[in-house]
Parts: structure tokens; sequence; C-alpha cells
């Protein structure tokens, strides 16, 4: 009775282990007296054998669980004490150095080793030790083995060495060890494939170029006669592909099927940057596997990573048969990338001129902007390709296009080496004489006027103006201020005149320029009339910035206009002052023009009294009295846009003068003021 009840609670007890084990408890765990469980077992008693016998799901024994814990001690203890057989196989048939081999265990491998583990046991796929290091990288213990003297060539199953196995999975040090130890390039598993075959089946990049480096033959053939590149184009590793072909590997080669690589290729597969075999074939230019390609139904609109289609690619790299092959097999000629360029853009930004032209002849959008608003205009120019930039315009490109930062292709050569580009632009003119300057006022683009004053040649400056500096425009912020400095100019010239010593001669001809001023400037000073004046500067403004004949609004009629709106704001500014109390101090009115000038010019009324409201309220941003009166003065400003009609309206000639900067009412009253002159009578 007493042995029957112990005999129980035995077996309830090893029941006990059983389900520790086989819930992951760690056999080779040691306490803090260094012992681990096994350790203080009795000797002889059933615990011991228990564990002697143990085997978990896998088949796995204590030995191969003391491999995987990397515990020589415990490995020695179980081999020495409980004499485990070290060759000893779980249903894999991996023996204990197996899945020591498998983790990099190396402290288990040599204590295995050094008691005379089989080191080439094979499992039940005919993996040895060495395969299963191969395959997981285990670089030490490949090492390890190697010195142990491990067989190198040994095949599997499968008939694969171990450095095929390392080049299957891509362990590109294993390969390089296997290699330095003289492992056979060239031997092939059951299909006949060598390793170089095994990487490109699987896309190890980094394996092919190592064996290539090594002087593997390229084009060694398999059991069916197909080479590295039939392989790597059957299974879509394009990118193996590319490198081969780079390697000058035989496109034309035939397997025994009479199959080429491309008869095989995956023709839309894909590689890491999602590009096709199209996409390959077209940046290496081979025309011949291009049209192959698409007899098979390639993908012609297929986009890579950063959205390029294989027309954007042979645009990219200039070759034009296989453009025009794109072209006739229905390539979208506009198509656009992630940054929304067109094939034209990719071929003006590398300069390839029969690119463009053929494009262009397919109906490409000679003005299509990219996501920062460049045409392919703004990038010929940005990049200073001469040849570019005049097909371009030949065809209509508008030379006048703004991108996102409002900047014109003329804006973005900004480089000495470009200079052709520049003197180009400079030299061009509409049918209607329009010009870079015309642009350039009209639009108050003051930076451009100023680039162009510097860079407009002596010999296209009228000599009747020869005395008018240049500077005097390449300082100004708008159409205004340059008014201002030639204004001011002026003034000066007046004032060395009146104070000269010397007396005017009676006649204006055949005198010396001593004073440094113009015939013209002369002429003001002696008669002191501001219509002079004016004709002074509309003479030098038309000749130098004709105005165009065909704005929709003159740039005189939006002078007028904006000048009359600051002059009201500035009354209801001090109307507001006056209902609330508050007093505005150093308000920037030049500022304000500046900001609505743009708005007026594109007649775009709407925005201009938030434009103003705003401007107040940076100077008086906490007073909101202040700012509820001013908002109710400008909306009063407004009513049925009278602001903006008077200011034009009082500008009406009755006289046939041609419209000029200077021939309305508004601009005569500015530049009274600044001459201190007159009104004229």
């Amino acid at each position: 009775m007493t042995s029957n009840l112990f005999t129980d609670e035995m077996s309830d007890f090893l029941d006990m282990v059983r389900k520790l084990l086989d819930k992951g408890a760690k056999i080779y765990t040691r306490n803090k007296g260094g012992f681990t469980p096994l350790g203080l077992v009795k000797r002889g008693s059933d615990l011991e054998m228990f564990f002697f016998n143990y085997q978990d799901n896998s088949g796995s024994t204590l030995l191969h669980h003391a491999a995987f814990g990397n515990d020589p001690k415990l490995i020695k203890f179980l081999l020495n004490e409980l004499k485990f057989n070290i060759n000893i196989i779980n249903e894999e048939g991996n023996t204990p150095l197996h899945v020591a081999a498998r983790y990099g265990r190396l402290d288990a491998v040599k204590g295995l080793l050094s008691r005379r583990a089989n080191i080439d046991a094979r499992n039940n796929v005919n993996n040895t030790p060495l395969h299963i290091a191969a395959r997981y990288g285990q670089l030490d213990v490949v090492r390890e083995l190697l010195d142990k003297k491990a067989k190198i060539y040994t095949g599997n199953k499968a008939g694969n060495a171990p450095l095929h196995v390392a080049a299957r999975y891509g362990q590109l040090d294993v390969v390089k060890e296997l290699l330095d130890k003289k492992a056979k390039i060239y031997t092939g598993n059951k299909a006949g494939n060598a390793p170089l075959h095994v990487a490109a089946r699987y896309g190890q990049l980094d394996v092919v170029k190592e064996l290539l480096d090594k002087k593997v033959k390229i084009n060694t053939e398999n059991g069916i006669g197909s080479t590295p590149l039939h392989v790597a184009a059957r299974y879509g590793q394009l990118d193996v592909v590319k490198e081969l072909l780079t390697r000058r590997a035989n496109i034309d080669d035939e397997n025994k099927k009479g199959n080429t690589p491309l008869y095989v290729a995956d023709i839309n597969a894909k590689n890491n940057n999602n590009s096709t075999a199209l996409h390959v074939a077209a940046r290496y230019g081979h025309l011949n596997i291009v049209r192959e390609l698409l007899d098979k139904k390639a993908k012609i609109y297929a986009k890579n990573t950063v959205g390029n289609t294989p027309l954007h690619v042979a645009a990219r790299y200039g070759h034009l048969n296989i453009v025009r092959e794109f072209l006739k097999r229905g390539a979208k000629t506009n198509a656009e990338n992630k940054k929304s360029d067109t094939p034209l853009h990719v071929a003006a930004r590398h300069d390839y001129l029969d690119v463009i032209k053929e494009l262009l002849n397919k109906w490409a959008k000679i003005n299509a902007k990219n996501s920062i608003g460049d045409t392919p205009l703004h990038v010929a120019a940005r990049h200073g390709h001469l040849n570019i930039v005049r097909e371009l315009l030949k065809r209509g490109a508008n030379m006048y296009a703004e991108n996102n930062d409002d900047l014109i292709p003329f804006e973005l050569v900004n480089n000495e080496s470009k200079l052709e580009v520049v003197n180009f632009l400079l030299d061009l003119k509409s049918d209607h004489g329009y010009t870079l300057m015309h642009y350039a006022v009209e639009n108050n683009k003051t930076n451009l006027i100023g680039s162009l004053s510097r860079l407009w040649r002596e010999d296209e400056i009228n000599t009747y103006y020869d005395d008018i500096p240049l500077e005097l425009t390449s300082g100004a912020k708008n159409t205004f201020s340059l008014i201002n400095n030639l204004l001011n100019w002026i003034k000066s010239s007046i004032g060395r005149l009146l104070g000269s010593s010397s007396a005017l001669p009676e006649t204006s001809t055949n005198y010396s320029n001593t004073a440094g001023t113009s015939q013209f400037s002369r002429e003001v000073c002696v008669s002191n009339n501001v219509g002079l004046a004016f004709f002074l500067l509309q003479s030098f403004l038309d000749k130098k910035y004709p105005l165009p004949k065909f704005c929709s609004i003159t740039p005189e009629k939006a002078l007028a206009n904006t000048l009359n709106i600051v002059e009201e704001f500035e009354k209801a500014l001090e109307k507001t002052a006056r209902q609330s109390g508050v007093l505005v101090k150093a308000f920037d009115f030049f500022k304000v023009y500046s900001d609505i000038a743009g708005q007026v010019r594109n007649e775009r009324y709407s925005q201009i009294p938030n434009i103003l409201y705003l401007a107040a309220k940076e100077v008086c941003p906490k007073n909101e009295k202040f700012l509820s009166i001013l908002k109710g003065n400008i909306e009063k400003m407004f009513d049925e846009q009278q602001v903006v009609d008077s200011g034009y309206q009082s500008n009406d000639i009755a006289d046939n003068k041609p419209r000029s900067y200077l021939n309305n009412i508004t601009v005569e009253k500015q530049l009274q003021i600044m001459l201190f002159l007159p009104e004229v009578v």
C-alpha cells in the first residue's frame, strides 16, 4: 500500500516535470549555487531516468536542449554522468551539433566536437551542421567546423553544397569564407545549378557580385543549358539581370529548349525600385529587347518608385530610337512622375535636343508645369541648355510663364557659365516688340528690372539717354519707385545747374555737358516746366521700357488706382483715429502700396480691403475699437468701387497723346510734389 502510494506520487511528480519542460522550462538554467535542475537529481533515481529518456514534442532530448543553451558543463555532465548518445537525433534528424550550429552556440559546438560528435552528421534532408550554419549565417561556427575539417563539398538531398546554401540565403560573409577555403564554384546541384545560378534565382545581388568578382564564368550553364541570366530573367530578379548585363552576360544565349533569357522572363516583374524589365531595357538602350518585351505585352505605362514610366527613362538617357518606339506603341507623351515631370521636362533637364523634338512632334505639352511650377523652358534655362531653350521657344513655349516662386525662365539663369542663354533671352522680342523689360515693368518685377538694367548692353542704349545712370533703375522696388529714382536724379541735376556760377548759353546747341545733364534736362531747368520733366521721363521710359499693346489694364491705370487707394486709406486712418481717439504712428504706407499693387494690376480688388485691414491690425493689434471702426471706414471706401473708379476717371486724357506711365493727373500731382514745381496750367 505504501509502495503504491509512493509510486503514484512519483508518477504525479514526473508528470509535473514533463509539463514544465513541455512548457519551455530550461533544463540548463542554474541556481545561485551554480546547479542546474538536473545537477540536483539523485543518481540512479527515477527522476534521473526520466531526464535521460525525456524528449519534447520535436523529439529533442536534454542534450539538444543543453546544446541550445550553449552550456558545455551540462553537455559534459549529460555525456559523462548520464551517458547520453552524443549523436542522438530528434524528429528532423538533427543531432545536438546541428542544433548548436543552427543557433550559433559556439561554446556548445566546441564542447561537442571535443567529445567527437559527428561533424558531418546528416539530418533527414542530408544537411550537415556546416549546411545548417551556412544557411543561418553563423560565421563563427562555419569557421570552427571548417577548422575541424568539416566536408566543404558535401551535397544535401537537392545536391546543394554549403556554398549553394549560403548563396541561396544571401549569407555573403559565409560565401566569402567558403570561397577562401576553396569551395568549388562550378559544382552543380541535382538540377545542374552552380552557386551563381542559385544566387541569381533568389535575387541575392551581393552574392552574385562576389562570385563574379571571383571570376566565375558568367555564362555557365545548368542542366538544361540555362545561364544565370536565364534564371534571373525567369524569376524576375531585375537587379541581378541588370548586373549580369552590365558584366556582359550573353543576352542571346539559348538553352536546350531554344529559349533566350528574354523569352523566359517575367516581363512585368519589378525590382526594389519598382522598375520593370522595360525600364531596364530603356535605361541601357536595348531596342530589340524593348520591342520583344512590348510584343509580349509588357506594361508600357508601368511606373517605378519615383513615378517614371519607361518613356521617362528613355528620355532621361537620350535613347531617341527607344523614345520613338514607345511613342509608336502608344506611350503617354505627357505622363507625369511623382514630381509631375513629363518626359519633356526630363529631356530638357538632361539636354537631349532630338528627344525634345520627337516629343513635341507627338503633342507633348510644351508649357506643362511640374510640382514646383517649372515648365520645360524653366528647366532648360535653369541648367543653361541653350539649344533646348531655342527649340522650345521656336515651338511656342511661354517665356513669361511663372513657376510657384513667381519666377520666369530668365530669372533662373543665374550662373556665368550660362551667359549665352542670358544673351539669347535678352535679344528676344515678340511680334509686337514685347521684351523682357516690358514684362518686368508691367508686372513690377523689381529684381528683374535691376538685373536687366545691369545686363543691358551699351549698344542697345540710345545715346540720347547716355547720361541717365542705370543704377537708378536697378534699385527700384516698383514702377513708382523707379519714377521716384529718376525724379530725384533730375532734381539733383537741376540743383547743380541752378547752383552753377556760369550762365547758360542763349541756344541749346553746341555746349559741353559740364553739369552732367542732357540737353533735355537743361531745358527742364531753363523753363522750370513740369511738362518737360514729364516729357523727359516719358521719353526715357517709353524708349527703354515701352508698354505692351495688349494689356487688359494699362500700367498707368494700375498706378493711378493704386495711388488713389493708398491716399483714400490714409484718409480712412485719420478719420478712424479721430473717431476712436487712437493715434497711429509710424505707419508704412509704402508697404501698403507694394502689397496692393499686384492686386490692382490683376484687377483683384476684392482682396484689397482685407490687405488694408491686416496692415492696420499689425500696428494696433489689441485695440478692438479702433479696428472695428477702421473696418467700417474701409468698407465705405470701396462702396460701388468709387475709390477705384475715381482714381482713373480723373486720368482721362483729352488729347490724343499715347498712353504712357506719366500722362495721368495722379502721377503728375505726385511728380509736382517731388519736384517742388507749380501745377501745369
